[in-house]
């Protein structure tokens, strides 16, 4: 082989390393999220399957199989979709079209333009729909020894979001951006993502117990409470890096129940949860955060 050949294949060697390690959603890439009913005890999870390689709309690309299954370990529902990635930039069917999902391309200031696929996330709605949200930030961390780039997105213009995006992961909380406000049917929280290079398990993957009823309170140390009598609870964090990608802090009765909900920017370092209506008993306040799920027991009195 003559040095030219050589050059050549040692180039093409690397390139090829380098795309097995930044791939987005390779064959055999499995996620799961935690899915919760603010209307009521109900819980669940979603899992998230890359099937094979295949073509679709005359494009290479990879069948995805969703499957949901709910609190009594039953699937309910399930169905495909494709994928492809594109340099960095992810694509997904939705209405015999390929419409970008992530783009881990940005930089602070850029704006991602994302497909909100309504009818995979419980929205049963004809429209096609767009997230315009601005990056806040950008870093590079390091996932099972490999280095991926992390974007963290503005979360105040919009009623769907992602938190953020992460090279091999995708969107947080969910695959898909999502509705924040807990308003709607369910709400997502990451559970694991396994590759043949990577695995990430911030909760058990297939577990139907309710890890938001885990009561964890040797990890809330730095965390208080302080009752504000006939109207609600106040809490303040400490200027902890474990807390310093907070999103959100739910409010649960002793059944898993989800009564109240309150979205946390991580520049605030309190927040107030309205007690007002609620019958005294043992409710439990239960932290996410973006790698870690912690609770707390509490009395309330009026």
């Amino acid at each position: 082989m003559n040095r030219k050949s050589l050059i050549t294949f040692f180039t093409l060697f690397c390139c090829q390393v380098l795309f097995s390690q930044t791939e987005f959603a390779p064959v055999g890439a499995e996620w799961y999220y935690e899915m919760h009913a603010p209307i009521g005890p109900m819980f669940g999870y979603d899992h998230f399957t890359v099937v094979k390689d295949t073509q679709f709309l005359e494009t290479e690309c990879r069948k995805v199989r969703v499957e949901r299954v709910n609190s009594e370990d039953n699937k309910y529902d399930e169905f495909n979709f494709f994928i492809y990635d594109d340099n960095g930039k992810v694509f997904i069917s939705y209405h015999d079209n390929f419409e970008l999902l992530y783009d881990f391309n940005l930089n602070t200031g850029d704006t991602l333009k994302s497909i909100i696929p309504f009818e995979y996330i419980f929205e049963n709605t004809p429209d096609i729909v767009y997230l315009n949200q601005e990056a806040d930030s950008v870093e590079t961390i390091e996932i099972s020894e490999f280095l991926a780039k992390k974007i963290y997105l503005n979360t105040t213009n919009n009623i769907y979001n992602f938190y953020h995006i992460t090279e091999k992961i995708g969107g947080s909380p969910y695959f898909f951006p999502f509705e924040n406000t807990m308003s709607d049917f369910l709400y997502p929280c990451f559970r694991c993502y396994h590759d043949s290079e990577i695995d990430i398990t911030l909760l058990k993957c297939d577990s139907t117990n309710n890890s938001w009823l885990s009561i964890e309170n040797n990890e809330v140390s730095n965390i208080t409470f302080k009752r504000i009598p006939n109207c609600g609870i106040e809490i303040y964090f400490e200027n902890d890096e474990l807390w310093n990608r907070i999103q959100g802090l739910v409010l649960l009765n002793m059944q898993g129940m989800i009564l109240k909900y309150t979205s946390i920017s991580n520049t605030q370092n309190s927040c107030f949860i309205s007690m007002e209506n609620l019958s005294d008993g043992i409710y439990i306040i239960t932290i996410l955060t973006e790698n870690k799920i912690v609770s707390n027991k509490i009395y309330w009195n009026n």
